[in-house]
């Protein structure tokens, strides 16, 4: 399909086809299952494979190694998706994901495992990137932001019944959870029925602010703040089930999927009042209250008494990933013209995915150097310092009110 051939599709109102959106946030929904449905198993996991410091390392990676390869990916996928179109490359996409996704559980040694992940987030990389444009191409500015943080509410609360779910399966075999990500057949027909290629003058609609240029400016400080958001991020799902192991050896893996799922559902909450947010915040005051929130339930968790007490600080700093996520698509959206939209997307993805690949590389010394609440801890204080740099950014530039 070439860039001329699109069905028309009205931009505006998100309310016009409400199966275009559930088959929109249905696909979103994928891309946090990547991590959710197994991050309860990876204890059993690790048993499975040796049980030793240097297994346990290699299965933690396993959990993010899908994003070292959807960050390597996201700028290809927006490129291809800008020229060859959205909705063959994302067709594709599904039945890869259930290819890839569900060889994990089949895995006999950790190197199988490990490329079984990569290849997933290939197609990771594919569907997060084309679904967020999609929305971009689909609906204007005042609708964008609204359906935007509608997905960001989905993903999450889709992350709270995977991670529930992968709990379920894990108490009854590590290798059962990787069955579910078989689901992306299951969206593949909502998808094909209602799925329609963006017409060619929504792809052209230039913003105001870019004049059809990448706006390089905005999109690099973009980038960082997805990089620094995703590593302190996806310390929950990476670390807390060993904690949890730590506090309580006996500790079921649904309970263990269980508290991790407090953060999406928090995320959920978070984005649910995006929209509000940014009818009184600028831009970059919204991302001093994004990292304020992160920051402070980052700290709270770091003296944390308990199982309890550390539910609280994940409400708290999920609440301000569920701000981040629709606001750094929203922001990317504003950073280039239609013809660019997808290549701004996939590169600010490449930051998202990129810091949750590192996340365990950066965090793993450090909790072995401080502890768990240590990590933290120094997590919630970096997370308080990168807050304060963007206050001071947004008042020399004016943009904070």
């Amino acid at each position: 399909m070439n860039s001329s051939e699109f069905a028309q599709t009205d931009r505006g109102s998100p309310g016009k086809d409400g199966w275009r959106l559930a088959a929109i946030f249905a696909v979103s929904s994928l891309t946090v299952m990547s991590s959710a449905c197994i991050a309860p198993a990876l204890p059993g996991i690790a048993r499975a494979f040796g049980n030793t410091d240097t297994a346990a390392f290699w299965v933690r990676l396993s959990l993010t190694f899908p994003t070292l390869f959807s960050a390597i990916g996201a700028p290809l996928a927006g490129r291809a998706i800008d020229r060859f179109g959205r909705r063959q490359p994302l067709i594709l996409a599904l039945v890869f994901y259930a290819l890839a996704g569900t060889s994990g559980g089949l895995a006999t040694n950790l190197v199988w495992l490990i490329i079984s992940r990569a290849l997933l987030g290939c197609a990771i990389a594919v569907i997060m990137v084309t679904a967020i444009t999609l929305i971009a191409d689909y609906y204007d500015e005042a609708a964008r932001r609204r359906v935007l943080g509608w997905q960001s509410g989905v993903m999450s609360v889709g992350g709270f019944i995977y991670l529930c779910l992968g709990g379920v399966l894990a108490d009854i075999n590590w290798r059962v959870a990787f069955a579910i990500y078989a689901a992306s057949l299951v969206i593949l027909p909502l998808v094909l029925c209602h799925i329609r290629e963006p017409r060619a003058e929504s792809r052209r609609d230039a913003s105001q602010t870019t004049g059809g240029q990448l706006h390089f400016r905005l999109l690099v400080p973009t980038m960082l703040l997805a990089f620094a958001g995703m590593v302190a991020f996806y310390m929950v799902p990476v670390h807390l089930p060993f904690y949890l192991h730590e506090l309580d050896p006996d500790i079921s893996a649904f309970a263990t999927g269980w508290a991790v799922a407090f953060m999406p559902l928090s995320v959920g909450a978070g984005a649910m009042v995006y929209v509000r947010v940014r009818r009184v915040l600028e831009a970059t005051a919204t991302f001093v209250l994004i990292f304020v929130l992160v920051g402070l339930g980052y700290l709270w968790i770091a003296q944390a008494p308990g199982y309890g007490s550390i539910l609280i600080g994940l409400v708290i700093g999920g609440s301000g990933v569920g701000l981040l996520f629709p606001h750094l698509s929203n922001t990317a959206s504003d950073c280039a013209s239609g013809s660019q939209r997808g290549l701004a997307l996939g590169l600010v993805n490449t930051g998202i995915f990129t810091g949750q690949f590192v996340s365990p590389l950066v965090t793993q010394p450090l909790l072995e150097t401080v502890g768990v609440d240590g990590a933290y801890g120094v997590a919630g204080t970096t997370c308080l310092g990168i807050a304060l740099l963007c206050w001071f950014g947004a008042r020399s530039s004016g943009r904070a009110r």
